[in-house]
């Protein structure tokens, strides 16, 4: 719907002639729009006025920086274009009106301005005409501020060259001299800290295992660490009811078994230490999604706790539940690629570290135990080519648990076998799971037993 010319709140003729003619005139102001304001062709009201930017910057580039009137209109005519303007004389007219150039920033703001309140309140006669149609009022409000959130200009975040290597030697000296600790978060388990040195911000790291290997225990460990130091924490809960994965993080905070809760084997000093949980996971500062699987509504709800509740890490429980009906595809592995592009983009926009979790196949009974691979995530979309550390969970195949007198239900040899990371080395970690309190333990090389192994 175009908007009413009289309305000068939304639009200004002059102030879109004088831009183009301040562009015209000085050499520098088309690189100074593009670079500073990022003023696009579209961002002007008139369809003659996209057309006179679109086609300057293209001959200011074409020229390497040189432009003048006469060049520009000797080109417009050229390609037949010159009855698009309102008359001949018009980009001469725009030319007459260009104000003094050190004001051209004024100029080039108000149009940048002028043109997102349109698109403001575009979206917004969007969404309340949307929202008559719509069954669900709820679902329906947690799309709005994703709409809203994309008029939002990408940062670029840019400086220059030499500035950013000196920062990095600066951080690395830092570190050395104990002015601050690794880059990023920490996991809380030494050996996978010193290994990963930290999740830094933007980066995505993806935990896959078969079912039952402890892929959200770990995960949960990470949080629970990271909640205990006060870092705000957001967790998409897609594959288990709230009330169960809140249990979770009671029983490992508490140390307390599940089964022996759940089947009233519990008593005095196991309250105690429930007690002890309950009043500090109530003051975790983590803020979780349950039961929403659409793409677009996790990423506006992500964008909205980045914004007000300040979250430094984000959890995914996992990338093949996550839904997309948007892309119009019925191809699973399309989806998930789709996702987890998404969920990377997000995330290195609003630089917090991503813990995607990914699920494997089941064991195959003809060939069982066998450990996943890289090759496993493969077919899990580009999550493989997205990830830039990858931790593979898995069983260990030989362990003797008889003979260990380990009890397997509730104590499992874990490999967490770094399978891929960009920035360094990779290796393979020997843990306990502890499945009655859904805790990773570090363990020894052998798990204790080396008689056992088989």
């Amino acid at each position: 719907m175009m908007m009413q010319e009289t309305d000068t709140k939304l639009f200004d003729d002059a102030i879109e002639q004088a831009a183009i003619g301040v562009m015209v005139m000085n050499c520098e102001s088309p690189s100074v729009a593009q670079a500073d304001f990022d003023l696009q062709p579209k961002m002007f009201y008139r369809p003659a006025h996209h057309l006179l930017v679109q086609e300057l910057y293209d001959l200011h580039t074409e020229r390497h920086g040189y432009v003048d009137p006469v060049m520009l209109q000797q080109r417009l005519r050229a390609k037949g274009l010159l009855g698009e303007l309102p008359d001949e004389q018009y980009l001469m007219k725009c030319s007459e009106l260009a104000p003094i150039h050190f004001n051209q920033h004024h100029y080039f703001k108000t149009v940048v301005d002028l043109y997102m309140k349109r698109q403001v309140i575009k979206v917004a006669d969007e969404v309340a005409g949307d929202a008559k149609g719509t069954l669900n009022a709820q679902e329906f409000l947690m799309e709005v501020p994703q709409r809203f959130f994309d008029l939002i200009p990408v940062k670029t975040n840019e400086m220059p060259f030499e500035e950013s290597l000196k920062k990095i030697r600066d951080q690395w000296a830092d570190i050395r001299d104990g002015k601050v600790g690794m880059p990023g978060l920490m996991t809380g388990i030494k050996d996978l800290d010193e290994s990963l040195t930290g999740l830094k911000p933007g980066s995505y790291t993806c935990i896959a295992a078969r079912p039952g290997s402890g892929k959200t225990s770990l995960a949960g460990d990470i949080v629970d660490f990271q909640c205990e130091q006060g870092v705000p924490v957001g967790w998409l809960n897609m594959d288990m009811p709230r009330n169960e994965l809140e249990a979770r993080w009671l029983c490992r905070r508490g140390k307390v078994s599940m089964p022996k809760l759940n089947s009233g084997n519990a008593f005095g000093k196991n309250f105690a230490d429930i007690d002890k949980a309950v009043e500090s996971v109530s003051k975790w500062p983590l803020h979780t999604l349950h039961a929403n699987r659409d793409i677009l509504k996790a990423c506006s709800w992500v964008r909205l706790k980045a914004k007000r509740e300040g979250i430094k890490m984000l959890v995914a429980d996992y990338a093949q539940k996550f839904t997309a009906d948007h892309i119009r595809s019925h191809d699973p592995v399309r989806v998930i690629s789709y996702c987890s592009a998404v969920m990377k983009e997000l995330c290195q926009e609003l630089e917090i570290p991503l813990l995607m979790l990914c699920q494997l196949g089941r064991e195959d009974k003809r060939a069982p135990m066998k450990a996943p691979t890289m090759d496993d995530i493969k077919g899990c979309g580009d999550i493989e080519q997205d990830a830039q550390n990858i931790l593979l969970l898995h069983k260990y195949p030989k362990f003797d648990y008889e003979l260990a007198k380990v009890n397997e239900v509730t104590d499992r040899a874990i490999y967490l076998d770094i399978a891929k990371q960009q920035n360094g080395g990779v290796g393979i970690l020997p843990f306990w799971f502890r499945t009655s309190y859904f805790t990773m333990q570090r363990a020894p090389k052998d798990w204790g037993h080396p008689e056992a192994l088989g």
